[in-house]
């Protein structure tokens, strides 16, 4: 399995994609984040639940403020409302209620799509930002691993910072001593018609 990481400033997805297509002797699997991609067929969808977000019954409480001290996020407002991006679901503020006002949900936190876009298999993906990144990361990379027709197949990954473990491609051709491989120059990305040369040492490179 080649793992390619393609991060930057420059249009990674655009980018991911045509170097795709002009390695169709070679099998391809693409994780990316929220995309306008063509769908020529849903393999499969998922939503993600795994996190745990306080609820305050605003029936109940009478604003005595004990949950505003006990939490150490700083998550529930002068309102009563939890904001979620800051609440970890831990149990702080639900023992500080002494009326028993706040109770606990599990909600969606991401969603997973696979579908084939111009005869190549995408694994596409959102994560709310209270999510564990890593370990959703993980999972959407073990997607990936079995769509993988063989031990050659290129998983090639939008990310927005190099990895230690993969082939880093930059695509903004700013000057990065992390990246493997850098596209462009000057902080420009490079032009789809300099894609070719650039397949072709990728496929030299790894």
């Amino acid at each position: 399995m080649k793992h390619v990481i393609v991060y930057g400033n420059g249009p990674t997805k655009e980018m991911m994609l045509e170097i795709a297509k002009r390695m169709k002797k070679k099998p391809v699997v693409i994780i990316i984040g929220e995309s306008n991609l063509k769908v020529d067929e849903v393999l499969s969808y998922e939503e993600v639940y795994d996190s745990k977000k306080a609820i305050i019954n605003l029936d109940k409480c009478d604003r005595c403020g004990e949950c505003l001290k006990a939490c150490q996020k700083g998550a529930i407002s002068k309102l009563f409302k939890v904001n979620w991006d800051l609440c970890e679901g831990c149990p702080a503020c639900y023992y500080s209620c002494p009326l028993g006002a706040i109770d606990f949900k599990i909600v969606k936190s991401g969603e997973i799509r696979v579908f084939i876009s111009d005869g190549i298999p995408i694994v596409e993906y959102t994560y709310a930002p209270w999510m564990n990144r890593y370990v959703f990361v993980r999972h959407v990379r073990d997607i990936a691993k079995r769509l993988a027709t063989d031990e050659n197949t290129w998983i090639i990954e939008e990310g927005w910072h190099p990895m230690p473990w993969a082939f880093n491609v930059r695509v903004d051709g700013c000057d990065d001593s992390e990246a493997n491989l850098v596209l462009g120059s000057g902080c420009q990305p490079p032009s789809l018609k300099d894609l070719d040369s650039v397949v072709r040492e990728l496929e030299v490179m790894i």
